[in-house]
């Protein structure tokens, strides 16, 4: 009896994973806002491992650093904010539209486990590439990026707030509704 349980669990869990493999790239796409892709970062992380972390900001900005390459994003740690750099979204929108939604949704993921205090890059590299084969499967441009982003933004680093250079007058653009369903209780 115990057996035949265990494999009803492989079953669902199995069919969990192959309805998220056909459903998020359409909902990728659909999505409109960094916040609409951010809720569906949230959605995947929780339905793949569970885990949930309410209350963060978007905030984007001017990021460079001393070796002229652009740093992605970052969140600091023991912070609620993700920082996104706006430069390599602007180069994407020129340059390459149908990237765009696959970069900020890793670039969202990666921030969003860093959040949970994943700091071990190793580590990181390995959940945020296991999270999108299971959403996206194999052959996604997510999935891709998870395991060869330099090939597609050799100019874009993964770093710390401590290696970018601040820009002179580069406020910090809040964005707005970002993590609204963990905000219930304001609307």
């Amino acid at each position: 009896m115990v057996k035949n349980k265990k494999i009803t669990a492989k079953k669902a869990s199995k069919n969990r994973n192959n309805k998220a493999s056909s459903t998020f790239p359409k909902m990728l796409k659909d999505a409109k806002t960094l916040a609409e892709i951010f809720e569906l970062v949230k959605d995947g992380v929780y339905d793949t491992i569970g885990h949930k972390r309410p209350g963060l900001m978007l905030g984007l900005t001017e990021i460079q650093t001393d070796q002229k390459k652009l740093i992605g994003g970052f969140h600091p740690l023991g912070s609620n904010f993700i920082i996104i750099n706006k430069a390599p979204l602007r180069k994407i929108m020129e340059k390459n539209k149908k990237l765009y939604q696959p970069y900020v949704f890793h670039m969202l993921l990666r921030e969003y486990m860093h959040s949970f205090g994943i700091m071990d890059e190793t580590v990181l590299k390995q959940s945020v590439k296991n999270i999108s084969e299971k959403l996206f499967g194999k052959q996604h441009m997510v999935t891709a990026l998870s395991t060869r982003f330099n090939k597609y933004f050799p100019n874009v680093i993964y770093s710390s707030p401590e290696d970018y250079v601040k820009q002179e007058n580069s406020g910090i653009e809040m964005v707005d509704n970002f993590d609204s369903s963990s905000t219930y209780y304001l609307r």
